[in-house]
């Protein structure tokens, strides 16, 4: 007799199981995607944010083009690259430490070429 209200039992366990599996899945989904938009969110700010270069080193950044290979050899001083970025954070930190203009030029030439002149 109380055969098949037992049968019933196991099937309503099994149903409990398979929607708290779900509901973890899609738990864990809409987790990752919202870490996901948050971690674009901030690179976009990150790159929204310009960073400032002291006027010395944008003069000799002007003599170089990028030379990451994607931006097109856009001119270093306005290119907003990560190439571009790094260059010019050398080329500044090189000159706020008294290497002179000349040594730093030829030292971006030796490293990064694109010379322009």
């Amino acid at each position: 007799m109380n055969m098949k209200p037992q049968k019933r039992q196991v099937k309503s366990n099994r149903q409990y199981q398979k929607g708290i599996v779900v509901v973890l899945a899609t738990a864990i989904l809409l987790l990752g995607i919202t870490i996901g938009l948050t971690m674009k969110q901030k690179d976009a700010a990150r790159e929204a944010t310009p960073i400032v270069f002291n006027l010395a080193t944008m003069d000799i950044a002007k003599q170089f083009a990028c030379s990451c290979g994607s931006c097109n050899e856009r001119n270093l001083a306005i290119c907003t690259c990560s190439v571009a970025v790094t260059t010019k954070t050398f080329i500044e930190k090189n000159l706020k430490n008294g290497v002179p203009a000349n040594d730093v030029i030829r030292l971006i030439k030796d490293l990064y070429g694109h010379y322009v002149g």
